[in-house]
């Protein structure tokens, strides 16, 4: 059996274990929701992937000019479409894309018609996680490092601790306080995941001098107080915030109903983000040796194209697409400014409809501003318009970067996420991942997907007509 399938049913024992043990939980809904989530996957992936596969390769072979070779079963079709893609060569002529082009169709068709077979499943929209019953192993040990993070703090209590957020790198918890005299009644803590976990590689220990600089220029960011960067109060390092209102409204994938005032202050913020000073920036965590933006994209690009080697993954849409980066990064290059470079609704908190915090700086450099507009893109256009958000920025006392730098950068955030998407999945399909909820991933996968093949074919680098015949030629395979 394979060993992917094997790992995810494995989680879904284990969370239907979890069920029948604690049937009162209050997160039972969310967990049920992702076994549907992983079950509509394994359906379409083991019903129509194989199917997809077969008629690609076999399509692949009639461009070859090899249509009495006809694929005949998913080994081989599977095995075809691999050693076409990495026999390719490196140059991205238009031969080579032509025949990429008819591959890549195999994850377009297959992403739209998975997400049919997850949305039949699950019958209605993800259900908001809630808390973990355990969030702090050692709360003595954590009130004796509050107690000496401030003058004045010895008789400092903690009254509660709530977790609120699991990300795929760090974790949130709310600490409620009494008997403080300098630190707020409640403080937010970003702990890291332990190292085997953090597939992203990032450390709070490397966002927090840079958050110390964005706070002290006014950046919207809640107050930093304290690193513990030893790992041995929690297990692992983490930063002390003060805690702040509102929630996110969205993610990478979901956004929240049409708002476009909402959206002007998502682009005012960021215009505030970009008007801290560069000078005496510290070395930021996705920062190398030099922090001249000209030169970071290349370092980025070479970074991420690393990552994705590392997976070993022969996937047509995705070599495509960094062929394309490749050619056009000249136009990464621009102007110095402080960059969040993961600038979305998963990480902005809103309250009463208007930015209460920016969070999560574990990409922040100097970079380029075209690179947060640009990862904004299709969050913009589903809120109000990108135009509009455009306009906002430019409002607020943003420069507005020329047309052909947005291009890359829009093309170029979704490349990244892509990337990102791909390993949190290969972490779940390696049992890296101890929650169902984690599922999500896959989900995250096929939707990067789509954003990436979407950009392919707004620069003429793929014609989404064949996968649209496939997608509706398979699309009633999925078993009821």
């Amino acid at each position: 059996m394979n060993e992917a399938l094997v790992h995810g049913l494995e989680l879904v024992r284990s969370a239907c274990a979890q069920l029948r043990a604690h049937t009162e939980r209050a997160d039972q809904a969310a967990t049920l929701d992702s076994i549907r989530r992983m079950l509509g996957e394994m359906i379409a992936r083991e019903s129509v992937l194989p199917a997809i596969e077969i008629a690609v390769a076999q399509r692949l072979l009639a461009v070859l000019g090899e249509p009495g070779r006809a694929a005949a079963d998913y080994g081989e079709a599977a095995a075809t479409v691999r050693a076409y893609v990495r026999a390719l060569p490196a140059a991205a002529s238009a031969e080579a894309r032509r025949r990429l082009d008819v591959l890549a169709t195999v994850e377009h068709a297959f992403a739209r018609v998975a997400d049919r077979a997850v949305s039949a499943e699950l019958g209605r929209n993800e259900i908001e996680s809630k808390p973990e019953d355990q969030p702090v192993a050692d709360v003595g040990a954590l009130r004796r490092f509050l107690a000496g993070t401030q003058p004045g703090e010895q008789g400092v209590e903690i009254i509660e601790v709530r977790q609120v957020a699991r990300g795929m790198s760090k974790r949130t918890v709310l600490v409620k306080l009494r008997g403080n005299r300098t630190l707020p009644d409640v403080v937010a803590l970003r702990i890291d995941r332990k190292a085997e976990d953090n597939y992203l590689g990032t450390t709070v220990i490397d966002e927090y001098p840079v958050l110390r600089h964005l706070w002290k220029h006014g950046a919207p960011i809640p107050q930093p107080h304290a690193l513990e960067p030893t790992g041995t109060v929690l297990g692992d390092p983490f930063i002390v915030f003060s805690a702040v209102g509102g929630a996110p409204v969205g993610g990478n994938y979901t956004a929240p109903p049409r708002n476009p005032a909402l959206m002007a202050d998502i682009a005012a913020r960021l215009a505030q983000i970009h008007a801290v000073p560069t000078a005496g920036f510290p070395a930021g965590p996705a920062a190398a040796a030099s922090s001249e933006s000209e030169h970071h994209i290349d370092r980025e690009i070479e970074r991420c194209l690393g990552d994705w080697r590392a997976l070993d993954v022969a996937n047509p849409a995705m070599e495509l697409a960094f062929r394309w980066v490749r050619e056009h990064q000249r136009h990464g290059r621009g102007p110095p400014c402080v960059v969040h470079n993961d600038y979305n609704f998963n990480n902005i908190l809103v309250e009463d409809g208007h930015v209460s915090a920016v969070l999560d700086w574990e990409f922040v450099h100097v970079g380029t501003a075209a690179a947060d507009i640009g990862y904004l893109y299709y969050s913009a256009e589903q809120v109000s318009s990108f135009e509009h958000f455009l306009a906002a920025y430019a409002g607020a006392g943003g420069a507005v970067p020329p047309a052909e730098q947005l291009k890359f950068y829009v093309f170029w955030g979704q490349l990244r996420l892509a990337v990102m998407a791909f390993q949190g999945a290969r972490h779940l399909d390696e049992g890296r991942f101890h929650d169902i909820r984690f599922a999500i991933t896959r989900q995250h996968r096929r939707a990067a997907l789509l954003r990436v093949t979407d950009q392919l074919a707004a620069v003429g680098w793929f014609d989404p007509s064949l996968a649209r015949e496939l997608e509706q030629e398979f699309a009633g395979t999925i078993p009821g």
